[in-house]
């Protein structure tokens, strides 16, 4: 074979058929990444496009299917390994895929003739040989037969879920091959196109689709024996391919670069391309985020840059010494250090997507962005603040925290984070070259200026109403969790936790968000007033995020649909179930309406009431017990008083309730935020006034979290931008 490029149409019997022709995956090429779906909306579905694309070509007895460029670069013998190999530039999705589907007619075959039997019209035993032999290979070598599959992979987990798949008749365990889930989902698919009976209705069919597949469907097979001239072809081919991933293109720049040196790429290949795909699955695994956007936040982060898919290469390639990416990351000159620096990072990035700080401790700004604000934009900016150390990291997070918390209350788009980082002078810049006092004036003035949006939504009527369509959004979910928090913290109490396990060893919710003004119970706001002008005060605050609370799930639970403020804060009395130990209808009469005993219609419905047996009051009928083998006592309800959350059991107490001694911390934290004892205007409502008293203090609590003044309602908040650390008194265990 010549150094040069030999270039000729081969049909798939002609490639597969050749008997010391098989194909080598090498380890510059990425993984087998085509998908299947049968959503007919789906984007990602490579493989079934190319079965139908066949399949119609096929049945409409068109002459050729031209399945596009196949280029290969033969190698042969190196060290030990006897054989010389086709090593796979460009073509290997479509060729494992063609070798799956290959596999599934022959299962198919072998179906059909366990199914016909002695009454088979078709020699399905040689059908089943001769495919056989296209993908399961004997190589003679010295005298003797070698084994080899049609596509072998340097990737260890797809070579041996390959190897398995062809020998085997049934799919490989998933389980076994946790990381071959897309060729899994390939042979899958497959397989279920061969059970179709109209179709494939029996061999005679299966035979005439497979004859056409061999002979009609054919690659451009672009051939070269030269490693130099291979890479080169490859190269050409992964700038312009509009398929390869962002991770794809990076990695393989960086294998185009040491297969200059062949001796340096026989070497060093091998052992990029593992690392590189465990580092993918660490990431995609433990971060939860995708390798592409990684390596995006990696290249902003360490180098101040946010490249495009076809950017990223040009920019990698140019050796401008101020700005070219050849200098300015040195990661074709030193493979080394640039594979063991963006490990170390992807370490410090799973730290931060799991809300770990350089301490090893929880950082509670992360864990409050990543639960109630759905961002990336953000993730850079801290993965260049890690490297600074615990309190600059703190001090880092609290700002883009702030930032966030102010783009979310202002409506702002994702892409007005992403257009600063898009600039020279972006905040990654300034961390990197740790110059944090810029850094933080940046961000603060990205901070105001979307700032008066953002207060005046958060008090907004109809802004809360269309957020509040199904709930309290999480954006203002997050307001009171993330005020405990911080009063908690200036207390030096222990902190609240929101989940616990119980007995099955599942997560528990044991707080949850309630809005102290029922949300949208028509029956609730009436027993409050009649009057048509207080109903619509009612209806214009129940959004409003001094509405809003944390509180215990089992107290919550107790505390009836139906009741008013005035009963939350104040308590009602109750009748329980001594057998049930609930408050809710006992199991003996749950789904009855009639009482047993006298036949008549309960004073109060189910729906109305969740409670088992109301006391009567003067105006009410006594009715019987409908269930008197169930002992009903009195007890009284306490609503927001047994409370353990701070700025819950304030409103009815007065005080920040606390089992330990806090050296009056907790009054200090008390009288600075001005929560007080909520003592109604106006009998059973909840009025304007008293929801603004109460964001007033909430706005504070937040003010001197972030570090920045947030008032919407103009009360002129002070707060210290020095404190960070609370942590010279602050208790470490959890308070359940």
């Amino acid at each position: 074979m010549s150094s040069q490029l030999n270039v000729k149409p081969k049909t798939i019997g002609q490639l597969f058929k050749t008997k010391t022709m098989y194909f080598y995956v090498p380890e510059f090429q990425r993984n087998y990444e085509w998908r299947t779906s049968t959503s007919p909306t789906a984007k990602d579905k490579q493989v079934d496009e190319l079965f139908e694309d066949i399949y119609s070509a096929y049945e409409n007895n068109d002459d050729n299917y031209f399945l596009g460029t196949l280029i290969t670069f033969y190698q042969e013998e190196v060290n030990d390994d006897r054989f010389g190999k086709y090593y796979v530039i460009d073509g290997q999705q479509r060729l494992t895929t063609l070798a799956i589907l290959i596999r599934s007619y022959i299962k198919k075959l072998e179906k059909l003739k366990e199914e016909e039997g002695k009454n088979a019209v078709l020699k399905y035993s040689t059908l089943i040989t001769t495919a056989r032999g296209l993908i399961q290979k004997e190589i003679e070598v010295d005298g003797e037969d070698v084994p080899k599959k049609i596509v072998e992979s340097s990737n260890n987990f797809n070579s041996e879920f390959l190897e398995e798949f062809f020998e085997e008749l049934i799919i490989p365990d998933e389980k076994k091959h946790k990381n071959s889930k897309n060729l899994i989902s390939a042979a899958v698919s497959l397989e279920k196109k061969f059970d179709d009976e109209e179709r494939f209705k029996d061999g005679d069919a299966c035979r005439k689709f497979y004859k056409y597949l061999l002979d009609h469907v054919y690659f451009s097979h672009v051939e070269t024996d030269d490693f130099s001239e291979g890479f080169i072809v490859f190269e050409r081919q992964n700038d312009r391919g509009k398929d390869l991933t962002f991770s794809d293109r990076i990695k393989h720049f960086l294998l185009t670069e040491i297969a200059k040196d062949r001796k340096v790429f026989d070497k060093k290949a091998g052992k990029i391309n593992d690392s590189w795909e465990k580092l993918q699955m660490k990431v995609v695994k433990d971060a939860s985020i995708s390798f592409d956007d990684f390596l995006r936040y990696f290249f902003l982060s360490e180098y101040g840059v946010l490249k495009s898919k076809s950017g990223i290469v040009p920019w990698l390639k140019n050796k401008n010494k101020k700005d070219g990416g050849y200098y300015v990351t040195r990661m074709a000159s030193h493979t080394d250090e640039f594979m063991k620096l963006l490990s170390d990072k992807v370490d410090e990035f799973v730290n931060i997507r799991n809300n770990i700080g350089p301490d090893g401790k929880t950082n509670y700004s992360l864990f409050y962005m990543k639960k109630y604000f759905s961002v990336k934009q953000n993730l850079p900016i801290l993965m260049s603040a890690y490297p600074l150390g615990k309190d600059k990291f703190k001090r880092a997070a609290l700002l883009v925290e702030s930032l966030v918390f102010h783009m979310k209350w202002a409506d702002a788009r994702a892409n007005y984070l992403e257009r600063n980082l898009l600039a020279s002078d972006n905040l990654c810049k300034y961390l990197i070259e740790e110059n944090f006092e810029e850094f933080e004036n940046k961000i603060r003035k990205l901070t105001e200026e979307i700032a008066v949006t953002a207060k005046n939504n958060i008090i907004d009527a109809d802004f809360l109403e269309i957020k509040s369509l199904k709930g309290a959004p999480l954006m203002a979910k997050y307001i009171p969790h993330r005020v405990e928090y911080q009063l908690r913290l200036e207390s030096r109490d222990g902190l609240l936790q929101d989940k616990v396990e119980d007995d099955d060893d599942q997560a528990k919710i044991v707080y949850d968000i309630e809005h102290i003004i029922e949300r949208n119970n028509q029956n609730t706001w009436n027993r409050i007033s009649s009057d048509p002008e207080i109903l619509d005060e009612i209806k214009s605050l129940r959004n409003r995020i001094g509405n809003l609370c944390k509180l215990e799930w089992l107290i919550n639970e107790n505390i009836v649909e139906g009741w008013t403020p005035k009963e939350k804060f104040q308590g009602r009395e109750m009748m329980l179930c001594k057998e049930c130990q609930k408050y809710k209808l006992c199991s003996v009469c749950k789904n009855d309406d009639i009482c047993k005993k006298c036949g008549r219609s309960k004073t109060l419905s189910k729906e109305k009431l969740k409670f088992l047996y109301p006391l009567p009051t003067d105006d009410e009928e006594v009715v019987c017990n409908p269930f008197p083998e169930h002992k009903l006592v009195k007890k009284n309800i306490n609503g927001y008083k047994d409370s353990d959350v701070y700025h819950t059991s304030v409103m009815s107490t007065g005080e920040f309730k606390t089992d330990e001694d806090l050296d009056n911390r907790e009054v200090e934290v008390l009288k600075k935020y001005e929560f007080k004892k909520i003592t109604l205007t106006r009998s059973k409502i909840f009025n304007k006034n008293e929801i603004i008293e109460r964001e007033n203090s909430y706005f504070k609590v937040l003010s001197q979290a972030f570090l920045t003044e947030f008032d919407p309602h103009n009360e002129g908040f002070t707060i210290d931008r020095s404190i960070i650390n609370w942590k010279d008194s602050e208790k470490n265990q959890s308070k359940k």
